[in-house]
């Protein structure tokens, strides 16, 4: 047996190609290619019912980021964002 991929977002094609196996009398199956990692799915998943369940998140490093943040913005620094500008470009750029 061989196995055929086809990576095509064009409803027409797609819908071609089907026809054309069917005319030929070959059989295939279709599957939905998910862009994400299905351990990353997973998570995101199980995330969601923790929350639909009551269960409490908390991430030491993420909390401590947060208050860092806080920290510099009473401190006064911040960074103005001009119109135009890319944020990514200023967070990376120091």
């Amino acid at each position: 047996m061989t196995t055929l991929l086809i990576k095509t977002e064009d409803e027409a094609i797609l819908t071609a190609v089907k026809n054309l196996l069917k005319d030929f009398q070959v059989a295939f199956e279709e599957r939905e290619e998910s862009p994400y990692d299905p351990e990353f799915v997973k998570k995101i998943k199980q995330g969601r019912q923790d929350i639909l369940e009551g269960k409490k998140f908390y991430n030491a490093d993420f909390v401590a980021m947060v208050e860092e943040g806080e920290k510099q913005i009473k401190d006064g620094r911040t960074t103005e964002l001009k119109e135009g500008e890319n944020l990514w470009d200023l967070v990376t750029s120091k």
